[in-house]
């Protein structure tokens, strides 16, 4: 079947990725009433990929194992927490494994597109133009825009990634109008939906981005890529143990920092004082009620951030599995994956959506290249083939 979209005979894989990401986007909206629908596609992309993994791809038994290892403690963990969105990555890492990713991110990207303007369009036409709506900015009073989406973050998020995988996928073309492009969409995004974490993230971005056209700076962002990951999930261990233990020595620093990150590090250590850390996910009533003590000030259960997700909720074992993939894609020194790891290293920080691949893609390229690291056998046939090919043409030199 010819996809005009994008411009190539449109496979099972393809459609399996296009189903999937329309379930996501229908879980996010609210002009259309999206359950039975968003099951279907579901269920219909998890059959799609079945087949591409069981038919079309092949897996070394060192893949086979590692994936397993990982696919079962996502499973496991998804299960406690009755959260899913990590197995259904992972499935998508696994289908993907000999697939074009930039093709995969075009594909995510596209089918994002679509329902933003469709989302963008009703909300003017349906919300503005009746009067629901006034069509105002951020102005001292909050009054975010929802665009047709369950809430104001959810749209700005969505965007934010749409706007970083273009970034992606165009990196090797970015010019210095683009980079200043890239600045001012923050706060434009900021002012229309009240979403600080777009804005942060957007603007740490273009500063990355715009620092790293230096020699320099590129040959230490990649080395910190290594660890940077693995090192802020320490410190929000370090933060949220100790604010639940009540340090003396810690509590002005630990104050200050809370203020800073709105509440981030209180919130999950009242769910630590509550629950405990997990290795490997536990039920957590997310949004239940607490009584208010002057410590937490909280009346509600929150967890965000991914670091404090993973930490108190879906199991820090799956903190360690991520630390050691993002470690290994640092490895490849490929500047473009450099820079994504440090944009994602604070959208950790600061949402949880991080483990959802087809919300936020850097994950799928970190899943993706750890596992083709186990592809030994597949790279020493390529390399015996290259070496042959490479022995017939001296050959043929010599000869002629």
């Amino acid at each position: 079947m010819e996809d005009k979209i994008l411009g190539k005979k449109m496979k099972v894989y393809d459609l399996a990725v296009i189903f999937m990401v329309m379930q996501v986007m229908l879980d996010r909206i609210t002009y259309i009433e999206g359950d039975t629908l968003s099951k279907l596609f579901t269920v219909a992309s998890l059959g799609l990929f079945v087949l591409v993994i069981v038919f079309e791809n092949t897996y070394t038994p060192a893949q086979v194992a590692v994936i397993g290892i990982v696919g079962a403690v996502a499973l496991y963990s998804g299960m406690q927490m009755g959260e899913y969105f990590l197995v259904m990555t992972v499935v998508l890492s696994i289908a993907s494994l000999e697939k074009d990713t930039e093709r995969t991110i075009t594909i995510m990207h596209k089918v994002k597109m679509l329902f933003v303007v469709i989302s963008v369009i009703w909300y003017v036409c349906f919300e503005i133009i009746p009067g629901k709506e006034q069509l105002t900015i951020i102005t001292g009073v909050h009054n975010p825009h929802k665009f047709g989406f369950t809430n104001a973050n959810a749209f700005a998020l969505v965007v934010t990634w749409m706007i970083f995988e273009r970034v992606y996928l165009s990196f090797d073309k970015m010019k210095p109008r683009h980079i200043i492009a890239l600045a001012i969409s923050g706060p434009v995004i900021y002012y229309l939906t009240a979403c600080d974490t777009a804005m942060y993230v957007l603007i740490f971005a273009t500063l990355v981005i715009w620092v790293c056209r230096l020699g320099w700076v590129t040959k230490l962002m990649t080395f910190g890529s290594h660890f940077v990951f693995g090192a802020f999930a320490l410190f929000n261990v370090f933060c949220v143990y100790y604010y639940a233990h009540k340090s003396l020595r810690l509590h002005n620093f630990l104050m200050d920092l809370d203020d800073l990150l709105s509440a981030r590090i209180r919130e999950t250590a009242q769910i630590y004082s509550l629950y405990g850390p997990t290795a490997l996910g536990q039920e957590v009533d997310l949004g239940g009620e607490v009584s208010y003590d002057t410590y937490y000030r909280i009346t509600t259960l929150i967890c965000d951030g991914l670091f404090s997700y993973l930490y108190v909720c879906l199991g820090y074992i799956n903190t360690i599995i991520l630390v050691v993939m993002i470690f290994y894609t640092a490895y490849q020194k490929k500047k473009r994956d450099c820079i994504f790891i440090f944009i994602y290293t604070l959208y950790a920080i600061m949402e949880t959506h991080g483990l959802n691949a087809y919300f936020a893609f850097p994950i799928l390229i970190y899943q993706r290249d750890f596992f083709k690291a186990f592809n030994r056998v597949k790279k020493k046939e390529e390399e015996a083939v290259s070496y042959e090919r490479t022995d017939q043409n001296s050959s043929c030199r010599v000869n002629g």
